[in-house]
């Protein structure tokens, strides 16, 4: 993971890809949570390079907040979105020609997930697939039928074991698979509010499920 300096911004975090196939590649936003920071969320889904370069912008200080706590927040999606559109267009032209905007991928972290969807609608990437962990299960019936129209094709939830995410996911779930879209929920052990430690097995999972075009009939 290195910093991408990005003009008018603080610096995002980057990842390049690592046996993700012949460029271009897509691009993976990951969002972190409140009281968060971007190496922290892209370290947990370090896998998903296989899939493209991962973006975790930064956001701005969390008011309140002593710096040397290094804590960070975003102050809406519209601010989020344009932060990621200003760290795609330096990638662009550091990396001329091995950067695709369609088949992006959306991770969410709390706070991330709840603006992911909205920061999805309308952004120069085309989102295909979406992460909402601890967030994203408030996502309304209208946004998912815009993300659907606009090409979302598969969506998955990560809850905690001890957090009230799951049964709100759960109902999330059962939105999308109405209009259509697979969804699937996964419960992680051990944890509330957070990520299990041992979370990379689960991550890959996730990602492989993502990645299948078939219908999808399981349920969860």
């Amino acid at each position: 993971m290195v910093d991408l300096p990005v003009p008018g911004y603080r610096p995002a975090v980057i990842a390049a890809p690592k046996g993700a196939g012949k460029p271009p590649w897509p691009v993976i936003v990951i969002l972190h949570g409140n009281y968060d920071r971007p190496e922290w969320e892209c370290e947990w889904w370090l896998g998903a390079r296989r899939l493209g370069w991962l973006v975790c912008p930064r956001g701005v200080r969390r008011p309140g907040v002593s710096r040397r706590l290094d804590r960070w927040t975003y102050t809406g999606s519209a601010h989020a979105k344009r932060e990621v559109h200003a760290a795609l267009d330096v990638l662009k032209r550091r990396y001329v020609g091995l950067i695709k905007e369609e088949e992006a991928i959306l991770i969410g972290f709390s706070l991330g997930g709840i603006i992911g969807p909205r920061v999805m609608r309308g952004s120069r990437l085309r989102f295909t697939r979406a992460v909402f962990v601890e967030g994203g299960a408030g996502v309304s019936r209208t946004e998912i039928r815009n993300l659907a129209k606009g090409g979302l094709r598969r969506v998955a939830y990560l809850c905690g074991q001890y957090s009230s995410c799951g049964p709100k996911a759960r109902r999330a779930v059962r939105r999308w698979k109405r209009r259509g879209v697979p969804a699937r929920l996964w419960i992680m052990p051990g944890v509330g509010h957070n990520y299990n430690a041992d979370f990379e097995p689960l991550a890959r999972k996730v990602l492989i499920w993502l990645q299948r075009t078939s219908p999808e009939k399981d349920q969860q």
